[in-house]
């Protein structure tokens, strides 16, 4: 546009230089002639710099307007390209955040399943500590229920308890019964008599115990026959005699009770 307005300049400056030329000629009526020629085209070459100053202005306007846009459109532009930073900061930063609590929980988890672990190592050696104990405790229940058992159904009278008890204190480990004994030099001694009675004995406590009874200790147990009555003070108790260990072997009239263990 700037080389156009140039170019009508020239042209303008030139048509005027030409019109003073021709001024300066003689001759009246050419030379009028001549300036309404020049007048003409002087003002038809205003009236196209006039439309072309319109047109230039036109095209200025359109172009500031297009760069008002433009930097309105750069501002825009500028104005969510800073939003989408901030955003993306504001993610990075919760990403992160997100990142150290599930590596925090992971840690937690581990330890859960640790403890879990501990726990059921814990649990399964507590089983086997209670069944080991209940067996333990079964067996020795069994046990103790067999020794009442024989003591119930072994002892008669309480002579018999009597001596039962008093074989008890005198035995060591094992199970043992006073077994009634006739007094008399013709009555087996008392090693035959628990040998005698060692199915019966050992059919009591479930077949435990050794392979054969054996007497392991001999009384003789004054007044069997006689029922208990309460004491008073001074009086006599019941009279045992407790015979040396060789008298198991013996056969005379001594012990009435055999103490047999099996």
């Amino acid at each position: 546009m700037a080389s156009c307005f140039w170019s009508l300049i020239v042209i303008l400056h030139f048509y005027i230089c030409h019109g003073v030329l021709l001024a300066n000629e003689p001759r009246t009526t050419e030379k009028n002639k001549s300036t309404e020629k020049d007048s003409d085209l002087l003002r038809q070459l205003l009236n196209q710099e006039t439309l072309m100053r319109m047109s230039l202005a036109r095209d200025v306007q359109s172009l500031l307007k297009y760069q008002r846009m433009a930097e309105e459109g750069r501002q825009a532009t500028n104005k969510t390209l800073s939003d989408l930073e901030a955003s993306v900061y504001r993610l990075t930063v919760a990403a992160g955040s997100l990142e150290k609590q599930i590596k925090h929980m992971s840690n937690e988890v581990s330890d859960l399943q640790r403890n879990k672990q501990e726990i059921e190592r814990d649990i399964v050696e507590l089983s086997n500590q209670t069944s080991e104990l209940q067996t333990v405790t079964l067996n020795k229940v069994n046990i103790f229920s067999s020794n009442i058992a024989g003591v119930k159904n072994g002892i008669k009278g309480y002579a018999d308890a009597i001596v039962q008890a008093a074989c008890a204190a005198v035995s060591s480990e094992g199970f043992i019964s006073a077994i009634r004994r006739t007094c008399s030099n013709d009555s087996p001694s008392c090693d035959q008599v628990c040998m005698d009675a060692t199915s019966q004995m050992k059919s009591k406590v479930s077949n435990q115990g050794g392979k054969q009874a054996r007497c392991f200790q001999a009384f003789h147990f004054y007044g069997t026959g006689q029922e208990p009555r309460p004491g008073v003070v001074g009086q006599v108790n019941k009279i045992m005699y407790r015979y040396k260990q060789n008298a198991c072997s013996m056969q005379f009239c001594g012990p009435n009770f055999c103490c047999c263990k099996v």
